[in-house]
């Protein structure tokens, strides 16, 4: 049996027009092309600090009307 843990990335305010700024240039609205571009919208080095991008095997995104969550599953 395999236990994945998951973490949450909240961006709101100017960060949140940024990067939808991005996914909306690159295109990222897709799970597997964001998961493939990750590091164009969360610096990983920050978030991630036990793990690399390698780890990550799935991440999903929530937009409200101010903010986007991403779910990240390590």
């Amino acid at each position: 049996m395999s236990f994945y843990s998951s973490m949450i990335v909240c961006y709101k305010g100017t960060a949140f027009n940024r990067i939808m700024n991005v996914m909306k240039k690159e295109k990222l609205f897709n799970e597997n092309v964001l998961l493939e571009n990750i590091e164009k919208v969360i610096p990983l080095d920050e978030v991630l600090l036990d793990h690399k991008k390698e780890d990550i095997f799935g991440i999903n995104f929530k937009i409200a009307s101010d903010r986007i969550l991403f779910y990240i599953y390590i």
